[in-house]
């Protein structure tokens, strides 16, 4: 009998990938997962818990907790296989890459615990800004470093094309599924099928409410991000070759299933509505106009 694969999936942020993370996480049992993100751990170093920590962490546990861990999720870099004692397989999602900014940016002011909440949340720091800041980090075209696997969430040097190359091959050879954000639902149906997870519905989690939608955003600045996040876009281009040809061999087989998904798109829709809802008011919550208030007067 063959020895069973660790399934990973890279977690590039804004590109659905939370969506999918809640039906993840009803396929494994917690205790043979692990949850990496860079924020993962306690300001010592310490892990989170046993199933959830920093990438950092997850190259400081044991063997035998390494060979228990059959899904491996978060946002991370390609190479962490090289760490795992049983053959692994990757998949992971991409996004238009200015698309995926502007969301990046507007999760950032409704999120406190960024470092950027207030300077966001505040109009302090505009879109602008925040492109600009990007790339003086060191951390713009971070869906080409992410697969490249040289991201560092404290900033590198500029992505170069022999960096691009590396990621178009790492994409193209050790990704089993390549699935799109634009493209989600049909991107989950050729994962179900891949993998054999059980059915259930997905919510969309960290949807951005409409009154933030990437549309409002003018083109001029839409150019200018785009001039610069060039890599990223040729990246994206791959994927989207890897994702037709992908369904054309799978597609024949999912019709019914997808049928069936889109039938229940207005309960989707209702579930977005509510969070918009939640959005708008919070943005008028009474301790943030204080804090506001307070700022104004100091």
């Amino acid at each position: 009998m063959s020895e069973s694969k660790t399934l990973i999936f890279v977690h590039i942020p804004k590109t659905a990938g939370s969506s999918l993370i809640a039906v993840l996480e009803k396929q494994y049992p917690v205790h043979r997962t692990y949850s990496t993100s860079y924020g993962g751990y306690y300001p010592d170093g310490r892990p989170l818990d046993d199933y959830h920590g920093s990438v950092k962490s997850f190259y400081a546990l044991p063997p035998e907790r390494l060979a228990q861990i059959d899904l491996l999720y978060g946002h991370m870099p390609y190479g962490l296989h090289e760490k795992l004692p049983r053959p692994a397989e990757y998949f992971t999602f991409l996004r238009e890459p200015v698309s995926r900014l502007i969301s990046n940016y507007f999760f950032e002011g409704r999120t406190p615990n960024s470092p950027l909440y207030e300077l966001v949340r505040s109009g302090a720091m505009d879109l602008e800004a925040y492109h600009a800041h990007i790339v003086d980090v060191g951390i713009d075209n971070i869906q080409t470093r992410m697969i490249a696997g040289i991201f560092d969430p404290a900033g590198g040097p500029p992505v170069t094309p022999d960096i691009l190359r590396r990621a178009e091959e790492n994409l193209t050879q050790c990704f089993a599924l390549v699935g799109l954000q634009e493209a989600f639902e049909d991107s989950y149906l050729m994962l179900r099928h891949r993998y054999g997870w059980r059915y259930y519905d997905f919510p969309y989690r960290n949807v951005a409410p409409r009154s933030q939608n990437t549309a409002t955003v003018p083109d001029d600045v839409r150019e200018r991000i785009a001039r610069q996040h060039g890599y990223d876009l040729a990246l994206y281009q791959t994927a989207q070759a890897i994702f037709a040809r992908q369904w054309a061999e799978m597609g024949k087989t999912l019709e019914l299933e997808r049928m069936r998904l889109r039938s229940r798109r207005p309960i989707h829709r209702l579930s977005a509505g509510l969070q918009d809802t939640y959005w708008q008011m919070r943005r008028f919550s009474v301790r943030y106009w204080l804090r506001r208030h307070v700022a104004r007067r100091t």
